[in-house]
């Protein structure tokens, strides 16, 4: 019995003496090394992988392309409220657009245009409301984005984006 009290005894000095601070200076301790070799103690965004969220089904793309650019910006936006990458909702899939058009600079452009003008017509009678906020080089890298998920290059329509 003796034997087990003095187990118990050592073992919880061990323990106490484990979690106890050797330096006496709690708030000076750096346990992230991020943060010890960056004199600011915080990361510039482009290096911070949270501040960038990647959507899902995509590659993380840490250069900041064009693409990567352009799905963020349409989770920052409405897009969601009537668009899916798959699947049609409200509006066309943003898959369903990119196999119709085709990935292509000229079908980039149009598809901007329609972004920030909106429309309706080429995809029943849903009117896509005009996106006044978005710059034209924003919804250029967000039409890119969506042209990009393209299985088929060429597209399959002939006609453009603008509902002409």
């Amino acid at each position: 019995m003796k034997k087990f009290i003095v187990i118990i005894v050592v073992t919880s000095g061990l323990f106490v003496a484990s979690c106890g601070n050797q330096n006496g200076d709690e708030n000076n301790q750096v346990n992230d090394t991020t943060q010890a070799n960056n004199q600011s103690g915080s990361l510039p965004p482009a290096e911070d992988s949270l501040v960038n969220a990647v959507p899902s089904g995509q590659a993380y793309d840490s250069t900041g392309s064009v693409t990567g650019r352009g799905a963020s910006l349409i989770a920052g936006n409405d897009c969601k409220t009537c668009h899916n990458t798959e699947g049609k909702n409200i509006g066309p899939s943003y898959q369903m657009i990119a196999d119709k058009y085709g990935n292509s600079e000229a079908m980039a452009d149009e598809l901007s245009l329609k972004i920030i003008k909106g429309g309706s017509g080429r995809w029943g009678t849903v009117v896509m409301p005009p996106h006044n906020n978005v710059s034209t080089a924003e919804a250029r890298d967000m039409a890119r984005y969506i042209l990009s998920l393209s299985k088929n290059n060429g597209g399959t329509n002939d006609s453009t984006a603008s509902g002409k």
